[in-house]
């Protein structure tokens, strides 16, 4: 067996993955929404590739105190020591529905309009509707007001009619831990938003350590 099947065998160990799981299913409230019945999940968790400058260069002063237990190096590390990505559909993941694709609404594509005349098939309306496009029909010109007017009813119906399971896509990464198993670091991402995550295994339970890197659409 070569060295590299020696080393995904180990990662892939019960465990492991008993500790992966353990850590999604107590932090995956930090991204979605609670009322969600369900989730989509990017079947793939890419590795982070991080280096220290990605850890400096968005650690302010004042957190240094804060950070100064977490073994940083070490979660640095371990996301240069092992560079495979992670297949989340293999975990028994809360809630999580893990699909290849992004379901075709989500939330930071709603905002999507278009104008279609008043006589446009049902059918039509709801192709656009599938492509994430909010559409609605108009028995003649608008000024600018009105149209911004009926653009506003537009997103906040399509909104109020889309399932709450339909208006996020999540991707988690590849979790990095330290040596001794007892911290985390993690991308959580949503639709359109997302961060890095330090978590600390305290008394059986991952808790929130630091956030930090964050993005938005």
């Amino acid at each position: 067996m070569l060295l590299l099947d020696v080393f995904k065998a180990f990662a892939q160990a019960p465990p492991t993955d008993t500790l992966i799981t353990g850590l999604i299913n107590s932090i995956y409230l930090e991204r979605v929404n609670p009322a969600a019945k369900f989730y989509y999940l990017d079947e793939k968790g890419e590795n982070l590739g991080l280096d220290k400058y990605d850890i400096d260069h968005y650690t302010f002063i004042e957190d240094k105190e804060l950070l100064k237990n977490v073994p940083i190096d070490e979660l640095i590390a371990a996301t240069k020591l092992d560079t495979t990505s992670i297949n989340w559909s293999r975990y028994h993941l809360i809630k999580a529905r893990c699909v290849l694709k992004p379901p075709v609404r989500y939330s930071y594509s709603v905002k999507m309009t278009k104008v279609m005349p008043f006589n446009t098939p049902d059918s039509t309306m709801q192709g656009l509707r599938n492509k994430s496009i909010i559409a609605f029909r108009v028995k003649q010109p608008l000024s600018d007001r009105q149209f911004n007017k009926a653009t506003e009813k537009a997103i906040e119906r399509y909104e109020k009619e889309t399932p709450i399971e339909d208006k996020n896509f999540y991707s988690f990464s590849k979790p990095a831990f330290s040596k001794n198993r007892q911290y985390a670091l993690i991308a959580l991402n949503g639709s359109g938003s997302g961060c890095l995550y330090i978590f600390k295994l305290t008394d059986g339970h991952w808790v929130k350590v630091y956030k930090f890197r964050c993005w938005v659409v």
